[in-house]
This record gives C-alpha cells, structure tokens and sequence, in this order.
C-alpha cells in the first residue's frame, strides 16, 4: 500500500465524523451561504452570461433502513437560481461502478431521484450532455476533504476521478469548482497520481484556491 492510500482511510474516518457533528440547522445556513459565494463567483456569473453549462448535486439522503446520511452541503436553492437564469443546468447520473455523466435537468428537484442506497442520480427522460459538450462547462464537485493546492479526497468509490479525466484533453477543459464547509479543509489532502485536482474550492468563507 503506497502512503497516500494508507492516509487517505484514517482522513475519511475523520472527516465523516466531522460532518456528522454539524445539524441540520447549521447544515442549511451554511449551504445557503456557499450558494452565495458560488453564484457570485466570477467563474459561474461568466458561464452563465455565456450560456455554459453548470453541473450540480444533490446530497445523500436517508436510506430505505433509515440510517441517516452524511452531513453534505445542500445545493437546492442555487440549482433553482440557477434554472431560473434559463443557463443549461446539469447534474450527475451513475450508471455503473466507477460509471458516471452529467444530465441537463430542467426541474429542481423534480428532475432527481434516489437508489435503495441513498445516491442522488437524475431520472432517465433527462438527456445526457455529451462529453464534448462539457468543454467550458463549470462542474461543481463534491468531497469528504479539499486543501488550499485543491487537492481534494472523496469518498473512495472513484467515480468523480475517473469521470473527469478524459474531460481534461477537451479543448476546453471545463472548471472544476470544489464544494465543502470550512471544516473540511485540511492542510494536506493525500493524492495518488490519479486523483485529479480542483480549480477553485469554495466554502461557507468564500473561494480558497
């Protein structure tokens, strides 16, 4: 096991146990003010003056035993401000193991839909936005840890990694905007080769790379 990977399982464990120390009501007034840093930011005003896409997400809800998710920011009321603009809209749909791509959604949360296991994805009407067409989309990017390099850990199942990496040889490669709260962000997030780094990450204080 290289180093990375022997940090990056104690880090997970510490930080799930950091968001679940936040409620609901922190939790929601925090949310509301990351969506105001990420609407203000100069990088989303010019997609959507541009008519660029912005991907969203949705966090993790209770599974069908009951077992609550974790703390994660909720993006509800920047993804209608968002399609209020009449910008395309996108979220992100699993279709596999590892196996993801990003759908034009035109309702919130009308659009979304949840598995047995607590996944937000995007119902199947919703079209697939080819990958070409992410070329200068702006992607909002959830994770369990971000650092001021943009490093950023998930939460180990490798979608997101793989997902963007052949986006990275588009023309235009589309920015990539880490999402999380302050308590999220750690001195130095343990990278493997393959783990693709944030352009920006935007917390509850504003951007921080």
């Amino acid at each position: 096991m290289n180093s990375a990977a022997e940090h990056k399982d104690p880090l997970r464990h510490q930080m799930r146990a950091t968001l679940d120390a936040l409620g609901p009501t922190s939790v929601s007034a925090l949310s509301a003010r990351i969506a105001e840093h990420i609407l203000e930011h100069q990088l989303v005003d010019s997609a959507i003056a541009d008519g660029r896409l912005t991907a969203v997400f949705a966090p993790l809800r209770p599974t069908s035993t009951g077992r609550p998710p974790r703390s994660e920011v909720h993006l509800s009321g920047l993804a209608e401000s968002l399609l209020a603009t009449g910008a395309p809209v996108g979220m992100y749909r699993i279709t596999g193991p590892r196996e993801m791509h990003v759908a034009r959604i035109a309702h919130w949360p009308d659009d979304l839909e949840y598995g047995p296991t607590g996944i937000p994805s995007v119902r199947a009407h919703c079209p697939a936005v080819p990958p070409a067409d992410l070329a200068g989309a702006v992607l909002l990017i959830p994770g369990l840890a971000f650092d001021a390099r943009g490093g950023r850990l998930g939460r180990g199942g490798g979608y997101f990694d793989t997902f963007l990496a052949p986006l990275r040889a588009l023309s235009t490669p589309p920015t990539l905007l880490g999402v999380g709260f302050a308590c999220q962000i750690v001195p130095a997030v343990p990278l493997d080769a393959w783990d693709i780094p944030m352009d920006v990450i935007i917390t509850e204080d504003g951007p921080l790379a």
